[in-house]
């Protein structure tokens, strides 16, 4: 978790190295935990695709900053196979639980973030809904309202992407620090 925050996805002690390793691991442990072996593999599938989610945003970036002509492809490529694994790994999860109706507030948060970079934005649409429907956290409810503006200002809806960014701006004292930043940042872009 430290070094996903502070980007360290590459390398022999990177995020996606101890990803791999724990994916070794899963599929024995998940015999022995005290939820059901499908259960235990879908939570794992929905964190791991959290995780190539935000290694594919750092590849993208990596990408668009590289000076070098030669680097900007290689990362380029990265940035697009990690978010295809993110994707795929999100929608093996949701149908292992059958439905997106069985995922928790923070993991539909994870999906509608994966689906609206993908363009996929009736599905992305979809686990808002649905996490609406629930109890959520502060911090929750303020990443999520952060899609739900991404999505109307995408859409040129602006009076609705301003009212969910306040909205979820007045979250901010309530939640961590690494939740605030991206809440601000996005109301930054805005």
């Amino acid at each position: 978790h430290d070094l996903t925050l502070r980007g360290e996805f590459w390398g022999k002690k990177g995020v996606l190295e101890l990803e791999k390793e724990r994916g070794k691991c899963v599929f024995l442990l998940a015999h022995s935990s005290a939820q059901s072996p499908t259960e235990y593999v879908a939570n794992y599938l929905c964190a791991s695709s959290s995780t190539y989610f935000a290694a594919a945003g750092n590849a993208w970036a990596r990408a668009r900053t590289a000076w070098n002509i030669f680097a900007k492809p290689v990362w380029l490529v990265r940035a697009m196979v990690l978010f295809t694994k993110a994707e795929t790994w999100s929608d093996e999860a949701v149908l292992m639980v059958g439905g997106i109706e069985n995922l928790s507030p923070a993991q539909l948060d994870v999906r509608s973030s994966i689906k609206r970079r993908g363009y996929r934005n009736s599905e992305a649409w979809d686990c808002i809904d649905e996490a609406f429907k629930r109890t959520l956290e502060p911090h929750t409810r303020a990443l999520l309202l952060v899609t739900k503006a991404e999505m109307f200002a995408s859409g040129e809806n602006f009076n609705r992407a301003w009212d969910c960014f306040r909205e979820a701006y007045e979250f901010v004292p309530q939640i961590e620090p690494k939740d605030a930043v991206r809440v601000l940042k996005a109301y930054a872009n805005f």
